[in-house]
């Protein structure tokens, strides 16, 4: 009894799993050139019916649908939040300055001057640090009548430094002679090459095919001063919706209204709807984890580090 319990959970999760996984996710743009802060945003999951997101420009404010049923507002507007504002009728209390004529004088404190004993101290301490000072640069400083011996010895720090920073230019030059041999030894793998090139198209097709544009619609309605401008652009609009084929095109839309009143009027309204799933947007990933040439980028790491051996011997 309780493996069956298990299994129907089991299968439940299933399935819940695999309905998140592939039910579509649509988000919407709409807007206008008129009337831009009318605009809206809507996300919506599976169903516009099961879970609906709203953002709107004009409230400015931020909506949460669960089955129609209105969960709770995100305002962002101070009115609609509940912030508190400062009352006009509350003044800032000044306190009076004060009269000086009032104020109790205060005495008078002499300063206080140090007195001869530390002053003495204080000759002192500057005296025997003095004679440190002295004595310590008397034991650095090599003496004044052998100039010879601080040549000589300047000389052979010379050379020291020298000999040691030539392996270094040496040690570096042959990093680079082996860097750009491993480089030629890795592009000369053409098996290899040839794999990882499919590698990345195939992940590239699953980017550009897991967002898919559900529907795009346009509404233009535009008038000129010249009324022959403005037929000349309805004939051309005329000419494309027919040659592309709009009529029975659902996903893209277009329409063009002219205006023969001598005004310039250009308004441009429009809706945007992108659909993707979860599904999809893992799909890239799971490409990658699953292409990927192991096998031969395991011969090639082998193959390189023995490269890697000859060239250090």
């Amino acid at each position: 009894m309780i493996i069956k319990i298990l299994l129907i959970l089991l299968l439940c999760v299933a399935f819940f799993s695999l309905v998140l996984l592939f039910s579509p996710m649509l988000l919407s743009v709409n807007s206008s050139t008129t009337a831009l802060k009318e605009g809206s945003v809507i996300f919506c999951f599976a169903h516009p019916f099961i879970l609906k997101i709203l953002f709107s420009f004009a409230s400015n404010s931020i909506e949460l649908f669960l089955f129609s049923y209105r969960l709770y507002p995100f305002p962002k507007s101070s009115k609609r939040s509940g912030r508190p504002k400062p009352d006009k009728k509350i003044k800032e209390t000044i306190a009076p300055e004060p009269d000086p004529e009032k104020q109790p004088s205060m005495p008078h404190i002499p300063e206080l001057t140090p007195s001869k004993p530390a002053e003495r101290e204080s000759t002192q301490e500057e005296a025997a640090a003095t004679d440190k000072h002295q004595s310590i640069d008397h034991q650095i400083e090599p003496p004044k009548d052998d100039d010879g011996l601080a040549q000589s010895v300047s000389e052979e720090r010379e050379k020291i430094e020298s000999a040691e920073e030539k392996p270094l230019k040496r040690g570096f030059g042959a990093k680079l002679k082996r860097f750009k041999r491993i480089l030629q030894f890795i592009a000369s793998q053409k098996k290899l090459a040839k794999k990882s090139i499919s590698w990345i198209t195939r992940i590239l097709k699953s980017l550009f095919s897991c967002i898919k544009i559900n529907r795009f619609s346009m509404q233009v309605t535009a008038g000129f001063e010249e009324p022959s401008v403005t037929g000349w652009l309805h004939g051309l609009y005329v000419s494309l919706f027919h040659a592309l084929d709009l009529q029975h095109n659902r996903t893209v839309q277009l329409r063009f209204d002219p205006v023969f009143d001598n005004c310039d009027i250009v308004e441009i309204s429009g809706t945007f709807q992108v659909r993707t799933s979860i599904f999809a947007l893992i799909l890239p990933l799971i490409n990658a984890l699953l292409f990927f040439p192991y096998f031969s980028a395991f011969i090639l790491w082998r193959k390189v580090k023995r490269l890697k051996a000859e060239l250090a011997t």
